[in-house]
């Protein structure tokens, strides 16, 4: 919510509204913008019905002066005679704005708690699963062809425009590192073999039909160890079929990209050691990820792979010897024939839905566990008709009762 609303205060505009997935279920939507980072909004899960007056509702409201203000139940929070500010900015804005104070709001075993103080104390506020099973902190969202529309828990409803337009000359890209890379002179090196300039009038811009033009991503192209934090921009170069081997390698601030629908082999080491990375809009048309090619991501929380992928190499998606990084869900298309051996290890992995009827080939006994000993809680869905296959299948039958029927087609 947050987000949002500093977005609005910066005109920032919204580039995509994408749906997360679960087991064919939309759970929940990533938000894209063109300047801010992603934000994931998951939808409200059905809880206990609440008491009527008991729910606290957190929301936001425009004041007089223009600033968005924290309320509760409608109502603006008020610290030391003070409202605070939605968006958090710095110096004194508005005749009543605190400096720069930001609330944090969360959620612990379903009740809200709030912190005034950047989280040193935290207060109870009430159930955070209000009246007929919805949640209080749940946001409604839809949009037409120019704007997306967040409905609050409270009713008040926040118009963000969005911005899909291609017609435009020049890609608007959200980091300026990335815009350089893509532009930069540096492309222009004769001494790189099977290297073109992807800027081909040298005006220091990169049009849509120039990144068009880009059949491929690859390790001398500069991308490799640099700061880039963001590559939403990729889906433009719908000519791109492949990510070459360590393309993206140890882009530790990388932290969202889109890979365009045309791609279809991620090669190895393409994204290790990305580990910032937490969102993935995967390309509908990946049949290959290769050995370690998101080795270190430790911080992707879901990996939802299209329809079509069919082998997921060696290492691909392994972790850290660390359990204090953030858990997993996978969800493995139909399509899925193997998976190398190491390839979701050491990832804290609470779910895996494999949607295959065949059990996949699994290239040895440590696909999915850790070396922290938890890996007997997690979870594998595989299809209600299948459940006896993967008991029986090679490495897979090591999974016992963690094997439990799923039916897909809900």
């Amino acid at each position: 919510m947050q987000t949002i609303v500093t977005a609005l205060q910066n005109n920032d505009y919204i580039t995509s509204v994408d749906p997360l997935t679960e087991n064919g279920k939309v759970v929940g939507y990533t938000i894209k913008f063109a300047k801010s980072n992603p934000i994931v909004i998951y939808n409200g899960k059905d809880g206990a019905d609440g008491v009527d007056g008991n729910t606290p509702v957190i929301g936001v409201k425009k004041d007089t002066d223009g600033i968005y203000y924290w309320t509760l139940d409608g109502e603006f929070i008020v610290v030391d005679g003070q409202k605070i500010k939605a968006q958090g900015t710095d110096g004194n804005n508005g005749a009543d704005g605190s400096d720069g104070v930001t609330p944090k709001l969360e959620i612990q075993e379903g009740y809200w708690w709030i912190s005034y103080d950047n989280g040193t104390n935290w207060t109870q506020l009430g159930k955070a699963t209000g009246e007929d099973g919805k949640d209080a902190d749940s946001i409604k969202i839809t949009q037409d062809e120019n704007n997306v529309y967040f409905e609050l828990a409270d009713g008040t409803v926040i118009t963000m425009p969005q911005n899909n337009d291609t017609t435009t000359q020049n890609i608007q890209f959200a980091d300026p590192i990335t815009k350089y890379l893509c532009s930069s002179q540096w492309l222009n090196s004769s001494n790189i073999d099977n290297l073109n300039s992807w800027d081909k009038n040298l005006d220091g811009e990169l049009s849509y039909q120039e990144a068009a033009n880009v059949k491929y991503i690859g390790y001398y192209h500069y991308f490799h160890g640099s700061a880039i934090s963001s590559f939403n921009e990729l889906r433009y170069f719908i000519g791109v079929t492949y990510i070459g081997k360590e393309a993206f390698k140890d882009c530790s601030k990388l932290y969202t990209i889109v890979i365009p629908d045309n791609v279809k082999t991620i090669e190895q080491n393409a994204f290790s050691g990305c580990s910032d990375l937490q969102f993935v809009t995967w390309g509908n048309n990946i049949t290959d990820i290769q050995d370690r090619a998101f080795y270190g991501c430790t911080s992707l929380r879901f990996i939802i792979l299209g329809d079509y992928v069919e082998t997921i190499g060696a290492y691909a998606f392994y972790g850290a010897s660390s359990i204090n990084i953030s858990t997993l869900r996978v969800t493995l298309p139909a399509s899925v024939k193997s998976i190398g051996d190491y390839a979701f290890h050491n990832r804290n992995v609470e779910f895996v839905y494999c949607k295959s009827l065949t059990p996949p080939f699994l290239g040895g006994a440590n696909v999915f566990g850790n070396d922290w000993g938890t890996s007997w809680k997690c979870k594998y869905y595989v299809p209600m008709s299948a459940v006896d296959d993967y008991k029986k299948a090679p490495y897979w039958k090591d999974l016992g009762d963690n094997i439990v029927g799923y039916d897909f087609t809900e």
